[in-house]
């Protein structure tokens, strides 16, 4: 989207693609992008509803209430094909695996085609002191897990498929409008490590749907909002749930932080996002 043009809080058009787009009710569909959003966030007045204007997509303007961010990193591995008679260290089945590491945590699952998709999940600071944004860094780091690398001794890591994502958890300080609304990821984003994402996403269309058509956007904003408050109750309990390394900085971190958000659930801003560990 290149641009949206509001009035009186109303969306009137949105060019995308170089045309032009007019439409009864906008959906923000865009997952963490959260591109429609980021545009209104630009606009005066966008936080009382009374916004007018044509904003341009711009990164720099951010209403969403963050809670943790992290960096998922992750790649392909080929597995050996079923005739080769391999059976341990020859994949992940039907499960999905999740191992806790000193620095994050890591997931492997297999996927069509006989591959598998293996993920650390970990904060970018350490990351980054770590060398692991580069692949054989950490492929190193992976060969240190006691559960997984053994089930990918017998695979073949694909480093063109090698991917660095932010995994942020947020909600958005508005998620619906006179003619508009966020759904999925664009309204708010859990941590992966909750396992939620699918469901999420499910349930979410259920009530956006029902919000368009019924009317009902007052409860679908106050659906998304308590959603999320519960999310960060489940994920302190998650955190709190590993005390091996009390005095790892990514544990330690995250599990005060988890803490403090289960108890006040207090939310923080971009401003204050970029001074977090």
């Amino acid at each position: 989207m290149r641009f949206c043009c509001v009035q009186g809080g109303r969306i009137t058009s949105v060019t995308a693609g170089g045309q032009q787009i007019r439409a009864g009710v906008f959906i923000d569909a865009t997952g963490r992008r959260a591109v429609l959003l980021r545009a209104l966030a630009g606009t005066q007045g966008f936080d009382d509803g009374q916004f007018s204007g044509r904003q341009f997509d711009n990164r720099r303007f951010d209403n969403r209430q963050f809670n943790d961010r992290q960096t998922v990193i992750w790649a392909r591995f080929g597995l050996p094909g079923v005739e080769s008679g391999a059976e341990f260290g020859a994949g992940f089945g039907n499960s999905t695996w999740l191992e806790a590491a000193p620095n994050g945590w890591w997931y492997a699952a297999e996927v069509p085609g006989r591959a598998a998709v293996v993920a650390l999940g970990t904060d970018p600071k350490l990351a980054k002191a770590g060398g692991v944004y580069k692949v054989h860094s950490w492929a190193a780091a992976l060969s240190g897990t006691a559960l997984i690398a053994p089930r990918l001794k017998q695979a073949r890591l694909l480093p063109v498929s090698f991917r660095i994502t932010a995994s942020y958890s947020y909600r958005a300080a508005r998620v619906v409008g006179e003619n508009w609304l966020a759904v999925g990821d664009a309204a708010c984003a859990f941590d992966p490590l909750s396992s939620a994402g699918i469901y999420k996403a499910l349930v979410n269309g259920q009530e956006a749907a029902r919000a368009i058509c019924d009317g009902y956007r007052e409860a679908y904003a106050n659906r998304i909002h308590q959603d999320y408050e519960t999310y960060l109750i489940k994920r302190a309990e998650l955190y709190q749930a590993e005390q091996r390394w009390a005095k790892s900085a990514f544990w330690a971190q995250r599990q005060g932080r988890a803490q403090g958000e289960a108890q006040g659930h207090r939310s923080v801003s971009p401003k204050e996002m970029s001074t977090l560990a």
